[in-house]
């Protein structure tokens, strides 16, 4: 058969819904070096992410008050160790080609319940309204607290598995994580075997 045109010669296409690889190891390296002097060594980690986004619009009535409680939002929850990350993927395919480098899947560790019951605790809080209501009765104003919260059943949750590619550069001493889909250097260990300075 002829070969795929669509593949490079030294590529790799995995079945695993990923955003594309557009940093080259090259790139990676020369961007490292700002933070790892020596480059020792280098691996590509497909990350896997919780990508969220959720939708949530409802009203609750208290006496002759209506509390409107709506909201939006989108986000990525690090399936490895649960930190929430501010990582817009806008190209997500069913399959990824990766280099011909040294590479590890990681396996998520979060189920996509936990995520989804971490994020719903989340979006309750995000969205809870703590309200003052003053009456007057005589001479006497008495002042009311309420919490109004959403129910989960108010939240449109949508929650897919996706991964993110990340280069690892390894230095003597520490070493530094590149997003590989848009480049940006991570202020978080993805896992926690990475050791960052």
């Amino acid at each position: 058969p002829a070969p795929d045109a669509s593949l490079p010669a030294d590529g790799i296409l995995l079945n695993l819904r990923s955003a594309p690889i557009n940093m080259n190891r090259e790139h990676a390296l020369s961007a490292a070096r700002t933070y790892v002097y020596t480059c020792q060594d280098i691996l590509l980690k497909m990350v896997p992410f919780w990508k969220y986004e959720y939708h949530l619009n409802t009203e609750q009535r208290y006496r002759s008050k209506i509390v409107d409680i709506s909201g939006e939002g989108s986000g990525c929850l690090n399936a490895l160790n649960g930190n929430d990350e501010q990582i817009r993927l806008h190209d997500v395919r069913e399959t990824v080609v990766i280099p011909d480098v040294p590479y590890e899947v990681k396996h998520p560790v979060k189920t996509e319940d936990e995520a989804k019951t971490e994020l719903l605790d989340g979006i309750i809080d995000e969205h809870t309204k703590d309200l003052r209501f003053d009456n007057t009765q005589g001479e006497a104003i008495i002042s009311e607290h309420k919490r109004f919260k959403p129910a989960p059943d108010d939240i449109e949750l949508d929650v897919k598995l996706v991964y993110v590619p990340v280069w690892e550069v390894k230095g003597p001493r520490n070493s530094v994580e590149i997003n590989a889909y848009n480049s940006e250097v991570l202020s978080n260990p993805v896992d926690d075997d990475a050791e960052f300075v």
